[in-house]
């Protein structure tokens, strides 16, 4: 019943199949089509194994990734291209190793990239290595 009026029981066919029971679909857009997948398990079995961004292996971009003392791990321009992707090993400064695993825990990324229309943006948030 699609009317405001409380009396009016007069039911409205949406879906154009015969009967007034129409499912409700809601499609969640992000704004920009770049959607962020918070966590990784990469133990090798080939499920969750790397850091998956939706989106931005199209786009001109950079990814950084932190550990909670505010330390780059991890640093990577053109990420998810040519298979150029976080496997939750560091790439980072000396004080942690190159090649080294990064422990199980929460870690913050930062990404900058630019849409098709030259609109520059960033998004930030955390992600979460479960091995």
């Amino acid at each position: 019943d699609l009317s405001d009026d409380p009396n009016d029981t007069t039911d409205v066919d949406l879906d154009n199949d015969g009967d007034a029971e129409d499912e409700t679909v809601t499609d969640i857009l992000s704004e920009d089509d770049v959607i962020v997948y918070t966590g990784i398990s990469p133990n090798g079995d080939g499920i969750n194994d790397v850091f998956v961004i939706r989106g931005i292996e199209n786009l001109e971009n950079t990814l950084e990734i932190y550990n909670r003392w505010g330390v780059k791990v991890f640093s990577m321009d053109n990420y998810g291209r040519n298979d150029n992707f976080f496997r939750g090993i560091s790439n980072g400064r000396t004080t942690v190793l190159s090649k080294d695993e990064l422990p199980v825990g929460t870690y913050y990324y930062v990404l900058e990239y630019v849409l098709d229309t030259g609109e520059r943006k960033n998004k930030t948030g955390y992600l979460y290595i479960n091995r």
